[in-house]
């Protein structure tokens, strides 16, 4: 059973993400159904971004489900913009919507933030962190980023 008083948001800036987008909530289902009350709000750009049916059809089945078309402008940094203005005062959690997040995390950085921090992050560049999911391309430039700014 859920405690009601314990309640996330969760923020996701979304671009084309297409039916990957329901492995991001069958994860965030497994990570958080039964330790706290939560809802997610997909943010994506324009209509016809290839994410939006599958968000559409978790929403019907999932009322925390709650796919929102921004209009601040273009961009992750508009959406998550937008996002921030949907959510309530408390705790809020920024996710990808490539499935590169481990979800899991979440409900210890929200206990992190029950116990009185103003800010939790994960990174994988920070000590113990790791990359998971996304292409090798994807997954060789972030591993570079990460080589460049831990030698900064």
């Amino acid at each position: 059973m859920v405690v009601q008083e314990n309640k996330l948001d969760i923020v996701i800036p979304v671009y084309n993400e297409g039916a990957l987008i329901t492995n991001v909530y069958q994860h965030l289902v497994r990570a958080l159904d039964k330790k706290l009350a939560w809802r997610v709000f997909f943010i994506y750009d324009f209509a016809a971004d290839t994410t939006v049916p599958f968000l559409k059809e978790l929403q019907q089945k999932d009322s925390r489900v709650i796919p929102l078309e921004q209009n601040l402008g273009k961009g992750v940094v508009n959406a998550l913009k937008f996002g921030f203005q949907q959510v309530h005062d408390g705790a809020v959690a920024v996710v990808m919507g490539d499935d590169s997040d481990d979800l899991g995390t979440l409900p210890l950085m929200y206990q992190k933030y029950e116990q009185g921090a103003s800010l939790v992050a994960s990174s994988r560049y920070s000590q113990g962190g790791q990359y998971q999911g996304g292409n090798l391309v994807k997954k060789s430039l972030s591993r570079l980023a990460g080589f460049i700014l831990n030698k900064s």
